[in-house]
């Protein structure tokens, strides 16, 4: 197969689905980018693709829209009750904005867990290569920036964003479930320190 045929190949799979459990089957569509294609990443995005490692990818399950990515226009954003009140019981925290991502122990670990806990990952569907699942979320593509958030010196959540031209893509988020009170998926904004801790 030639080079420019493999940047252009796609293909489906089909799994059940780890969010729904009723029995029924996720179907997922994965693109090999071209050069090209990573260029107009903001197009793919615009249509529901978001970043595995270098694959593009969207759902594309008949029938469902459970997953489909939300696209939101910043500007016209306003918080709800809930997510202001959500803000407001967060203002403890610090949100650290590395340009460039970094996978540590305790990331692995925040990360095995959070896949144990929320998507009742266990036995033998547990991820056998939890920091090589890492790689692929935080790297892949050179405009992905990660935000840590820390209550105190403890990092507690991870968020990997993807930077396209006209939009930014919250690529993937994972936390400490020992804090699951904060309602950490729902912050949409912090207080921001922008110097790498150690």
């Amino acid at each position: 197969m030639k080079k420019d045929e493999v940047h252009n190949f796609c293909f489906r799979e089909r799994f059940p689905c780890p969010y729904i459990h009723d029995g029924r089957m996720a179907s997922m569509e994965y693109r090999f980018p071209s050069e090209d294609d990573i260029l107009m990443f903001h197009e793919y995005l615009s249509q529901g693709y978001r970043r595995l490692d270098s694959l593009f990818y969207h759902a594309c399950c008949e029938g469902c829209s459970s997953c489909l990515p939300i696209r939101l226009v910043a500007m016209d954003f306003t918080p709800s009750r809930s997510q202001k009140r959500t803000l407001r019981e967060n203002e403890d925290l610090d949100v650290v904005v590395l340009p460039v991502p970094s996978i540590t122990d305790r990331k692995v670990r925040i990360y095995e867990a959070y896949l144990r806990t929320k998507h009742e990952v266990r036995g033998e569907t547990a991820d056998q290569d939890p920091e090589q699942s890492l790689r692929m979320l935080h790297y892949g593509f050179d405009q992905t920036l990660e935000m840590d958030y820390y209550l105190g010196d403890r990092l507690i959540g991870v968020g990997i964003v993807d930077i396209g031209r006209d939009a930014v893509s919250s690529n993937y988020f994972y936390y400490d479930t020992a804090y699951l009170s904060r309602r950490l998926g729902s912050i949409v904004s912090c207080r921001r320190s922008f110097s790498p801790r150690e």
